[in-house]
């Protein structure tokens, strides 16, 4: 009996079942080995030479794992199809001792039965080469973690930590909010003709002003920020007096429709799913952080139990940069789109997709459900509502990358008018553009198009063209420039995806790391500095720029890819770090200590009516009174940047010890019940309507 190994406990009893008796199918449960926690592990001097030591958690798997080892003929090594996965089934050999003759490598990209089996008829040797990449990868994280590090204990605070990639994110935040405070919004106005036209009572148009001659009323701006070009649109008008004395001479005028243009439109499909972007529209729909998105992700692809006799993954492998779909698969897909919707709502022709992101891996697959004709609704009993979520927003993104597109009828209806009593124009032009959707196609299945900012709009009037036109009124809409918006947790992937930084199985690690290091908060969706991570961006931006530098990383990245791909050895890449790195570090030696400062607050504390401070903590910024040490008021503020509300006393009584229960705060802002008998009771329940009565 052949032994397959792979990583996962559930990924094992996926595939057992698919395997069946022929086959004994075993889990490491994660990676056997890595970098010892408590010291560096790499000889900088021997050629950055790695020592690995055995995990913990895993001795008891190896001991078992090599029971089963002997006599067996053929040992396939069932791991992730990536670089990290690769990375494991070689520690697997190294660490088991599996003779080469012993060891073949499979790699699947679903975990279904065709798949499976097709992957055990064309095994191969272990890539080298991709081992050599992860492990370039990990110890260069190693490397600049361990050496910066300390560097930021003895110049800030002990516990800080630096990275390769999650400082650059740092610094993308940091100077997003530099761009914002510098940023001076200018009001400017808008000016709205209604006009009536027909019979009476008449149909009206609502226009606005495009044109005065022959100069547009509106013009765009472009700012070159750090990492991204930001573009507004505004008009000249920027004087309230003059609008409306520009007002006035429009009313005087004598208008007429000078131009009615309808010309057919259309939206094609997005691509299926690729991991940056699944995480980028979970966040934004769903709500879900990336860290959760992926997790969810790996549930759906390592299988799900639909019932006592099948488990099956239900997605294809999740960790991918690549939009290329297998032909059986298109097939399929399409075949249910025109049993279901339709010929009408397929594509004309096969769509072909083409990938976008830098230092792609074309050979794998982009994520789709691995098989269409489990749509989300039948196998809801089985999922989780994530589950669920997740699963439906792959799978019909999926199935409307093959959908026809959404055909629109785009009409522009142009007013002018002349003969105006004063001003220095002889001609003013009002503009109305619009568009009706004709035919559906994929937005038929992808309803996000309407979130996306392609709303549909109500069937709009058609006036002749050269009829004559009533001025009913006049009106000037104020707006105002607004700054380049904060990152969210899509737009922060979107970019470091655009500047080719990170890879799929980074993403997620990168954006929990800085959270959960306070260099960000997250609040209502947004990313903002913390004053530490203002502090610790400024000191690598002056000392060691090259960490936090967009083209370095990006660099790194496409050196690494070329380490995978055997165009050159993983440690020239390593080396090229390391050397400006210590540079750096001895440049920057004898730089003073800094710490964060206290910002001094509006509020008064509410003991003693001292200014409070806020103040940079262990866990994160809180409110202190500035009379400390005679007052000793502290608040803890949340991730909206607000102090939590008191503890309040709710008439409930704790199920677990009858003590009165109360109504506290978690660090974002979220009420909970909480049992007043803490520590002696530590019972707590989220707080899920507005039903519970405060005494």
């Amino acid at each position: 009996m052949n032994l397959v190994i792979v990583e996962s406990p559930t990924k094992q009893k996926s595939i057992a079942k698919i395997l069946g008796q022929d086959y004994l199918v075993r889990s490491t449960y994660g990676h056997i080995r890595d970098l010892p926690t408590s010291r560096l592990g790499v000889n900088v001097e021997d050629n950055f030479s790695p020592e690995y030591v055995v995990l913990g958690r895993a001795k008891k798997i190896i001991a078992e794992l090599k029971k089963i080892l002997a006599d067996r003929p053929k040992i396939y090594l069932a791991t992730d199809y990536d670089r990290e996965g690769e990375a494991i089934a070689w520690h697997v050999t190294e660490v088991l001792k599996i003779k080469p003759e012993q060891a073949w490598r499979i790699t699947f990209h679903e975990i279904t039965p065709p798949a499976i089996k097709a992957a055990l008829q064309n095994p191969r040797k272990l890539d080298i080469n991709l081992v050599n990449a992860q492990q370039a990868r990990r110890i260069l994280d190693r490397l600049v973690g361990y050496r910066l590090s300390p560097f930021l204990w003895r110049k800030v605070r002990r516990g800080l930590s630096a990275g390769r990639v999650q400082s650059v994110a740092v610094r993308l935040i940091v100077e997003r909010e530099k761009e914002i405070a510098e940023f001076v919004p200018q009001d400017y106005y808008q000016i709205i003709g209604n006009f009536v036209f027909g019979q009476v009572p008449g149909q009206k148009i609502r226009a606005t002003l495009y044109r005065l001659d022959e100069e547009k009323v509106e013009f765009q701006q472009s700012f070159n920020f750090f990492a991204t070009e930001y573009k507004i649109t505004q008009t000249k008008f920027t004087d309230e007096k003059k609008v409306a004395e520009l007002i006035k001479i429009l009313s005087t005028g004598n208008y007429s429709v000078s131009k009615v243009e309808e010309k057919p439109g259309k939206r094609n499909p997005p691509p299926p799913y690729i991991t940056s972007q699944l995480q980028q529209d979970a966040a934004r729909y769903l709500h879900f952080s990336p860290k959760r998105t992926m997790s969810i992700a790996q549930q759906l692809y390592e299988g799900i139990s639909l019932g006592p006799q099948e488990q099956v993954g239900l997605i294809t492998y999740h960790r991918t940069d690549s939009v290329y779909v297998s032909p059986l698969a298109i097939e399929s897909g399409r075949r249910y789109i025109a049993e279901k919707f339709g010929s009408q709502y397929l594509s004309e022709n096969i769509r072909h997709y083409r990938t976008r992101v830098k230092g792609a891996q074309e050979a794998h697959e982009a994520i789709r459900p691995t098989d269409v004709r489990r749509d989300p609704e039948s196998i809801k009993k089985y999922l989780t509502p994530e589950q669920f979520k997740l699963y439906q927003l792959i799978w019909t993104r999926f199935l409307a990358s093959q959908m026809a597109s959404a055909t629109y009828q785009q009409l522009i209806v142009e007013i002018t008018g002349r003969d105006f009593s004063g001003g220095d124009f002889s001609s003013a032009v009002f503009r109305l553009h619009g568009q009706t959707l004709v035919f559906a196609g994929f937005r038929r299945l992808w309803t996000m198009a309407e979130e996306e900012g392609e709303k549909d709009q109500a069937e709009i009037v058609r006036p002749a063209e050269n009829s004559r036109v009533s001025a009913e009124s006049f009106l000037a809409e104020k707006h105002t420039t607004n700054p380049p918006p904060r990152y969210n947790e899509a737009s922060l992937i979107k970019t470091l995806e655009e500047h080719g930084i990170g890879r799929p199985s980074t993403y997620a690690p990168i954006v929990s790391t800085i959270i959960l290091r306070r260099y960000v908060q997250l609040a209502e969706r947004k990313f903002r500095p913390t004053k530490l991570g203002l502090l610790v961006n400024d000191i690598l931006v002056k000392h060691f720029n090259f960490v936090v530098d967009l083209q370095f990383t990006a660099r790194m990245e496409k050196e690494l890819d070329e380490v995978a791909d055997g165009k050159q050895p993983w440690t020239r890449v390593v080396r090229e770090t390391v050397q400006p790195l210590e540079e750096s570090l001895s440049q920057a030696k004898d730089i003073a200590r800094q710490k964060v400062t206290a910002e001094v607050t509006t509020a008064r504390c509410p003991k003693c009516g001292a200014p409070l401070l806020r103040k940079e903590g262990r866990w994160g910024e809180f409110l202190a009174c500035s009379a400390y040490p005679e007052c000793r008021y502290t608040a803890r503020i949340n991730s909206s940047g607000q102090p939590n509300p008191a503890p309040e006393m709710t008439a409930e009584k704790c199920p677990k010890c009858g003590a009165p229960l109360l109504k506290r705060h978690n660090w974002r802002g979220r009420a909970f019940l909480a049992c007043s008998a803490y520590p002696d009771c530590r019972y707590t329940r989220s707080i899920k309507d507005a039903q519970d009565k405060l005494s």
